[in-house]
């Protein structure tokens, strides 16, 4: 490679615009198509560095570079290419407005740029993709083992929850080994924590295994595997749960006995009551105290009989998650019978700073909830 083609690379790797221009435009345009060792252009390496306004002007220059694949035989890919697998939607942004039918070109494994999104786990990439006007003629493409981007979605470790929405999706879709999304899935041995709901949602939108070349044995055998695996990361969740629902249930049960405001010593027919008995914010505290008693010690009676019989998946996942459900309402609960005994016994003139600060923890509450 002459002298000056090297320069260019060096000023164009590390972003330096003004002197890599020069040299471009000093009569020696066509150093754009010029390929270094490792088979990249300059283009390669802007889109690489996510440096926009050196990638149009060098598409400035000469349109046809973006159409040009790295020279290497394994790692055969375009500046596009190389832009969307390292997440630069400027950059793919602004090569697809010089030349807006590079989209179709493939890699070295017959990979398009949704794809190459999906399998680099870049996001930002794929919703990019999936809001342009040509990405029909990707989202169910195969590459050259006969897998599509959903094929591909199943075996990363981010969920791509647009692409597993989007309408136009083929969930049925199988590769050259007659397997499905699906059956990826459920051949995983990886326990991620997106798994278990990627595996529910494609059940969900319709899903099913393909026709695979093996035995009718060895689909059991995955789905057995599939089973146990989901079963795990649920008792693990459900240990949990328990320490959570047994924590709450001997906190409200000791301020069942030690109420606020303490009870009435004096000889009478009050006597061993509460004193606050009359008052509004303590009733809802016993109240409220009460219901958050009640459903922590459901949640773990509910875990007790989940524990204590195998009635399969699908009961033992319901049973998990009414526990779950049944600890957040204790939880709320047992805020509100803090806050009102609290509210119970203060003086009045602070009672709306305490208002205030619960109505806020109340709505962290509900925003966490909302957000899990």
């Amino acid at each position: 490679m002459v002298p000056m083609v090297e320069q260019l690379y060096t000023l164009q790797q590390f972003g330096i615009a003004k002197d890599a221009q020069d040299i471009l435009y000093d009569g020696k345009p066509s150093l754009t198509k010029e390929a270094d060792k490792n088979g990249w252009t300059p283009l390669h390496y802007a889109a690489r560095l996510g440096k926009q306004l050196r990638v149009s002007q060098l598409l400035g220059l000469d349109k046809s570079v973006a159409y040009l694949n790295s020279a290497e035989e394994d790692e055969r890919k375009t500046a596009l290419h190389v832009a969307t697998s390292n997440g630069h939607v400027g950059v793919m942004e602004e090569i697809l407005s010089h030349c807006p039918d590079c989209w179709e070109m493939l890699n070295s494994k017959g990979q398009n740029i949704l794809h190459i999104a999906v399998e680099s786990e870049k996001k930002k990439a794929v919703e990019f993709i999936l809001k342009s006007s040509w990405h029909i003629s990707l989202i169910n493409q195969k590459d050259v083992g006969g897998n599509t981007p959903l094929h591909v979605s199943a075996t990363i470790k981010t969920s791509m929850a647009s692409l597993l929405r989007h309408p136009r999706v083929d969930k049925m879709a199988v590769n050259k080994e007659n397997l499905t999304a699906l059956d990826l899935i459920s051949s995983s041995d990886d326990t991620l924590p997106h798994i278990e709901g990627f595996f529910a949602k494609l059940l969900k939108t319709g899903s099913v295994r393909g026709r695979r070349n093996i035995v009718l044995n060895h689909n059991a055998a995955v789905t057995k595997r599939s089973e146990a695996r989901l079963k795990k990361d649920l008792k693990e969740e459900a240990n949990t749960h328990l320490i959570v629902a047994t924590l709450i249930a001997t906190v409200t049960f000791a301020a069942g006995f030690t109420v606020p405001g303490g009870y009435d010593g004096n000889e009478g027919p009050n006597h061993g009551m509460a004193i606050l008995t009359r008052e509004a914010a303590f009733q809802t505290f016993v109240i409220t105290n009460v219901i958050a008693m009640i459903f922590a010690t459901c949640a773990v009676y509910l875990h007790f009989i989940a524990s204590s019989y195998d009635d399969g998946l699908y009961k033992f996942k319901r049973r998990v998650a009414l526990a779950r459900l049944l600890i957040v309402n204790a939880i709320v609960a047992m805020v509100i019978a803090f806050i009102t005994g609290i509210y119970a016994v203060i003086r009045k003139f602070l009672r709306t700073c305490n208002c205030h600060v619960c109505y806020w923890m109340l709505l962290l509450l509900f925003y966490l909830q909302l957000r899990s």
